[in-house]
């Protein structure tokens, strides 16, 4: 269910496509809305801090290729490839949301 953005996950759902929604909505979102899709640590990392004062420089939008994802009720991983490049986009279940942790597509 995607409620402000984000994509909650109940008791009953399925990790795996809840993982791989969250993964695609995280690539295919534009400028600012990908701050609320990240983990803390993502945007102190690769976009600037809290504010994501850098996600124009470093993200472009992109349609993602051959998903493969795997979850835990806890963590995923999503194998895939955006432009042209292959990496991986790792997910963590934080307060029920499943938030990018860490991109490896990032330039």
């Amino acid at each position: 269910m995607n409620q402000n953005g984000k994509w909650l996950v109940d008791d009953s759902s399925d990790d795996t496509q809840d993982a791989q929604n969250a993964a695609d909505d995280y690539i295919k979102a534009k400028g600012s809305a990908v701050c609320q899709l990240v983990t803390e640590r993502l945007k102190a990392q690769s976009f600037g801090g809290s504010n994501c004062d850098t996600v124009s420089a470093k993200y472009t939008p992109a349609a993602p290729t051959g998903d493969q994802v795997t979850a835990t009720s806890t963590s995923a991983t999503d194998n895939l490839t955006v432009a042209g490049k292959h990496g991986t986009i790792t997910l963590v279940k934080t307060n029920g949301n499943w938030l990018v942790d860490r991109d490896t597509t990032l330039k």
